[in-house]
């Protein structure tokens, strides 16, 4: 074993060690900026869904059973926002429109189911949006919500249209399962809404060429091919119940989304520093022969 000369292994090494300190810096400066951007839209998020709760409560103050809070909040989301695609978005146009945006301006289908679950969450129904295909196209041609009322019971409804689905005799509502099996459901509601209301409700004008339930499901499974590979893979566990699982929240809420990137870019920072770290060490070890120079005091990669 022998040494290096000074000049060359002081030098290189003092460069190395002054590089490493410099982007180990910087990367705690990223990781410690994205966790307080992560907090403050988390502190947002979570003031939000206050907002959004306290308006449910207001709404169905009244009101006690599942069944009747969803109708009383789709009532009240059709008839009292504005109707159009909200032109607000957080950040980016793609993530859209907050629930709260929406409740400040209304919006299209989507934006108003979005809504719409939203309040169902704060109140403890558990509620995700369902996309209507068009037959020809495939593309998402109506949204609605799907809100789980009893362990076993679901019913669809449908924010822009102040559609439901009840069984009948009363006994309980349709869900999407229901619709998807049975579309005609979807046209013998619309048939009695339009023999028993006057001109011009609104389902004299659904669009039923192109939002029918024959297709309907909480998440676009022909996206692309990872999403087709999931519905594969993911219809040998859930079956038929596949078209009802609930969407990923994020999806549903942009600041979640945002917190989500935030926080998988940071995880990831962290990981690659870890790794890095540890690919350099045992480097430094195989040069010194499985001895570290600085336990002799040297400068690193004096030893060899």
């Amino acid at each position: 074993m022998g040494l290096r000369p000074a000049s060359y292994s002081s030098e290189t090494a003092s460069a190395s060690t002054h590089t490493l300190d410099r982007l180990r810096r910087r990367l705690a400066q990223v990781t410690i900026l994205s966790s307080l951007i992560a907090g403050t839209l988390y502190a947002s998020y979570r003031l939000d869904r206050h907002v959004i709760r306290k308006t449910a409560l207001d709404i169905v103050e009244q009101v006690t059973e599942p069944p009747t809070r969803v109708i009383a909040l789709s009532h009240w989301v059709h008839a009292h926002l504005p109707t159009g695609r909200n032109q607000q978005y957080f950040l980016f146009r793609r993530l859209r429109a907050t629930s709260v945006q929406v409740l400040e301006r209304g919006g299209d289908c989507a934006d108003k189911s979005r809504l719409l679950a939203a309040m169902l969450r704060e109140l403890d129904i558990p509620a995700t949006l369902a996309m209507c295909f068009h037959p020809q196209t495939g593309a998402p041609s109506h949204t609605v919500v799907e809100a789980r009322i009893a362990p076993d019971s679901y019913m669809v409804v449908d924010p822009a249209f102040e559609l439901w689905f009840p069984r009948p005799d009363g006994q309980g509502f349709y869900g999407l399962t229901d619709l998807r099996a049975n579309p005609n459901l979807l046209f013998k509601r619309l048939e009695h809404l339009r023999a028993t209301l006057p001109w011009p409700a609104l389902a004299f004008f659904y669009p039923e060429h192109a939002a029918v339930y024959d297709r309907v499901a909480t998440i676009n499974w022909e996206k692309n091919s990872a999403t087709r590979l999931a519905r594969t893979i993911w219809s040998s566990w859930y079956g038929d119940e596949i078209i009802r699982l609930p969407r990923p929240l994020a999806a549903e809420e942009p600041k979640l989304f945002v917190i989500g990137g935030l926080t998988a870019m940071t995880v990831t920072i962290l990981l690659c520093t870890f790794l890095k770290e540890s690919v350099r060490r045992k480097k430094r070890k195989t040069r010194a022969g499985g001895i570290d120079s600085r336990a002799f005091g040297l400068p690193e990669g004096a030893v060899r």
